[in-house]
């Protein structure tokens, strides 16, 4: 019986990428689920791209995903923004090696020309890094006002800095939107802003939130359009591990 080679038994990540990109235009449409029949969560998705669920659950997913159009998009696009968050950190770091290397070639140039021994210049500070991540609201009830959130769930992100793909409402409209956090009805904490669009029949909001700022524990995520009157959402920020 012919044996495959020890290297075709399993996909290297050149081949999933070019599996993806040549199923991206098929899978993209040929599988429509408005419903959304079946599909795992947000975090399960999450795992999915970090590749932190076991084999059993990660052919079960990839077997949903060959016939659900709207998840397969869904790891497509955190897929691509956990690459690029990656991209980032690599960057952040190699530019603070650079930093480091000309502030001290600077330092012992100077000590050397002056005859003095003093501190050298503090390196600038590396850039934030953000972390890819989905917040999910379609099935989330908006509160408005001075409604109270009454027993619903909150939804849980991580308090690091996020580069958050925003699933807005059923419903809602693409254009300009507003994002704070706050903590119960006082001042902001955090504010950004972004342009939603649609993709797949679902208005999609991409912002930047440095939720690192913040202590874990629960918070309110405020969201208009325009001049529109603000919904909030509760949000648990949970501590890392």
């Amino acid at each position: 019986m012919y044996k495959f080679p020890e290297r075709m038994k399993a996909f290297s990540k050149r081949d999933e990428e070019r599996l993806i990109e040549a199923g991206r235009e098929y899978y993209a449409t040929a599988f429509p689920n408005p419903e959304r029949v079946g599909c795992p969560d947000a975090a399960t998705m999450q795992a999915l791209v970090g590749r932190q669920v076991d084999g059993a659950e990660q052919e079960r997913i990839d077997s949903h995903m060959m016939q659900c159009s709207p998840c397969f998009n869904d790891y497509v696009r955190l897929r691509e923004a956990r690459e690029r968050s990656v991209r980032t950190r690599k960057v952040a770091a190699i530019a603070a090696v650079i930093a480091l290397v000309v502030g001290c070639w600077i330092a012992l140039r100077y000590l050397r020309e002056r005859g003095k021994v003093g501190q050298p210049n503090t390196v600038a500070r590396n850039s934030v890094a953000y972390e890819a991540d989905l917040l999910d609201l379609r099935n989330k009830a908006a509160r408005r006002g001075a409604e109270a959130n009454g027993s619903e769930a909150a939804a849980v992100l991580r308090p690091a800095p996020l580069d958050l793909t925003i699933y807005l409402p059923t419903g809602s409209e693409p254009g300009e939107y507003e994002v704070q956090v706050t903590q119960g009805p006082g001042e902001p904490l955090l504010k950004a802003q972004g342009q939603a669009s649609l993709r797949d029949h679902i208005a999609v909001l991409e912002v930047k939130l440095d939720l690192e700022r913040l202590r874990p524990g629960s918070y309110l995520f405020w969201i208009r359009q325009g001049s529109s009157s603000w919904s909030y959402y509760a949000v648990l920020l949970q501590a890392r591990h």
